[in-house]
């Protein structure tokens, strides 16, 4: 699980460079590696099989919120 706790010391890292961002470039890397990493962590476990409920495997669920992050911040 290491890869995991450096995905998510990884998260926090750039969610504190979101939030105590001084300027527009500071605050904007932060919230790009804000959706980088909950792409990182919500596909962690690419290879468990699909979940019965929603259909979707981790790997599956990762890239379906990394679009529609991407599709956020486009409108934003």
């Amino acid at each position: 699980y290491a890869r995991f706790f450096v995905y998510l010391n990884l998260f926090m890292a750039m969610m504190l460079m979101l939030v105590l961002g001084n300027n527009l470039l500071v605050l904007f890397v932060g919230w790009e590696g804000v959706g980088l990493c909950s792409y990182l962590l919500i596909g962690f476990f690419y290879d468990k099989p699909f979940d019965e409920r929603t259909g979707l495997s981790c790997a599956d669920a990762g890239r379906k919120a990394f679009i529609v992050n991407r599709i956020g911040d486009f409108a934003f």
